[in-house]
């Protein structure tokens, strides 16, 4: 795959970055590694499937699954451990915030690995940061440009892990255009309840921030492309599902379901390559596959001969480098041997 991403200031470093990240597989069959879970009210059957995806080509590298009543936070040194075994080192991991917590921490800075994380509202480090640096956030240096949104950046040194002895770097952020909507969101509850002041001024004021820490210190500029290069493994997850049929899920043994997965691993890999290839071109997997099925061989006992492509098929080709042969060396099978000889004697 051709690198498309830039260094983000962190020069090789970046080059065995990796993205980390899970999503839940509904699964009605009671296997052992089913579980019950809970995300955000919404209560399901499930198993967790965990992906690791590599930074620089977008490309699934690495899957595990757990039941579905495993916190994200608990499978974090395993999966690390586990790549770790089957010869796949990182220096760099992009979290979402399920994923931090101290120990996580940790694990990461002892395995000798640089990371980014969003961290959750919840966490005593947004509060500090809300309490701290919210009144100063909002000034003409603080400003960044990204992807045609406007943002305010605040850098300050954090402590983390289980003792909060590691130092790292706490980065408050606001998106102005998701404070917007989400302050249409607050306009549009005073309607309805009785808000007051004091709820309606933090509700207000938090509107659109969110929160990143970084073990590495990362220009503001190259913060905001660095950490939204994890939408990549959302379009993973997304192909995955769709392209790649990882549901429903059908089965009745762990062995099956294991083969389904890689299956549907495989499966995905080859669409994204295939994405990456077409982009630009006005072409999907599912248009490609449409216009090639009528490239058809007819069967000879010594070779196969290619029927003639048409020029759509051609510029498919010619896009991957393909030149269609008029015969393929092939040996015919006995069955097939059998049929010829069927239809020179009908």
């Amino acid at each position: 795959m051709k690198d498309t991403k830039g260094d983000f200031g962190l020069g090789k470093e970046i080059d065995d970055a990796i993205l980390l990240d899970s999503c839940g597989l509904p699964n009605d069959a009671q296997l052992h590694i089913t579980g019950l879970n809970n995300h955000n009210g919404n209560i399901s059957l499930e198993v967790r499937l965990i992906y690791v995806v590599q930074q620089k080509t977008g490309l699934p590298l690495f899957f595990r699954y757990v039941p579905g009543n495993i916190i994200d936070a608990t499978t974090v040194k395993r999966t690390i451990e586990e790549m770790k075994g089957l010869g796949i080192n990182t220096k760099f991991a992009l979290l979402d915030s399920g994923y931090y917590n101290g120990s996580n921490a940790d694990v990461l800075i002892d395995s000798g690995i640089s990371f980014i994380s969003r961290v959750g509202t919840n966490h005593a480090i947004y509060k500090n940061a809300i309490s701290e640096l919210r009144g100063k956030l909002e000034s003409q240096e603080n400003l960044v440009k990204h992807n045609g949104r406007v943002y305010y950046i605040i850098d300050s040194k954090v402590k983390i892990g289980k003792l909060k002895n590691r130092e790292a770097y706490g980065y408050l952020c606001l998106d102005t255009t998701m404070r917007y909507e989400k302050q249409k969101h607050i306009n549009a509850r005073l309607a309805d309840e009785d808000v007051s002041d004091a709820e309606l001024y933090e509700s207000m004021q938090q509107a659109g921030l969110f929160m990143l820490i970084c073990t590495r210190k990362v220009e503001k500029q190259f913060l905001l492309g660095l950490y939204f290069t994890r939408n990549q493994i959302e379009e993973i997850f997304k192909i995955g599902k769709s392209s790649g049929k990882m549901l429903p899920i059908c089965v009745e043994s762990e062995e099956t379901f294991r083969g389904h997965l890689m299956f549907t691993f495989m499966s995905t890999v080859i669409t994204k390559i295939l994405m990456d290839k077409l982009l630009n071109t006005g072409l999907s997997p599912e248009i490609l596959f449409s216009i090639l099925k009528y490239q058809v061989v007819q069967i000879f006992p010594e070779y196969l001969l290619t029927s003639e492509p048409v020029k759509r098929m051609n510029d498919i080709f010619k896009l991957f480098n393909i030149k269609c042969p008029e015969t393929i060396p092939y040996k015919a099978t006995a069955d097939e041997l059998q049929r010829m000889g069927a239809a020179e004697c009908g």
